[in-house]
């Protein structure tokens, strides 16, 4: 076996089970409580022009508290960055202005794992797959 189909190998299954970690997670998201806290700090960055388009990510630090013990979280929602374009921003601060009070969704079992939307980016447990998928291939035909 070459060296090559064993890093494949081994990227492929990482891959893979990021993916299955990551759609274990969503599946999780049903049992998530909610409670109130508070918008910190909110910023943009610039992410890379597509379509000929400036997008911008938003970077969200936000406090909470669970069973009087004090969280501080930076996710939106599961699955990766939230691109969006300039005139996004302004509609996305409307929700999510500093100092805002919103409900923060926690996982019972973990609170420290927190977002401020209950849904998910199923592109981000895709592109795992596919990566994994395509990673193991290439060391099946390598060997």
């Amino acid at each position: 076996m070459s060296l090559y189909s064993v890093i494949s190998t081994v990227a492929g299954l990482a891959a893979l089970g990021h993916a299955a970690w990551l759609s274990r997670t969503i599946l999780r998201l049903r049992s998530w409580k909610s409670v109130d806290g508070r918008i910190a700090s909110v910023r943009f960055v610039k992410l890379d022009i597509q379509g000929g388009h400036q997008n911008y990510s938003a970077i969200v630090e936000y406090d909470y508290s669970v069973a009087g013990r004090r969280y501080h979280g930076d996710r939106i929602r599961l699955g990766g960055l939230n691109p969006m374009r300039a005139e996004g921003i302004q509609e996305f601060l409307r929700t999510f202005a500093e100092g805002a009070t919103v409900p923060v969704y926690y996982d019972p079992v973990s609170p420290g794992d927190a977002v401020l939307v209950l849904d998910w980016n199923g592109g981000t447990v895709l592109a795992s797959a596919l990566i994994g998928f395509l990673a193991l291939t290439v060391a099946f035909f390598t060997r």
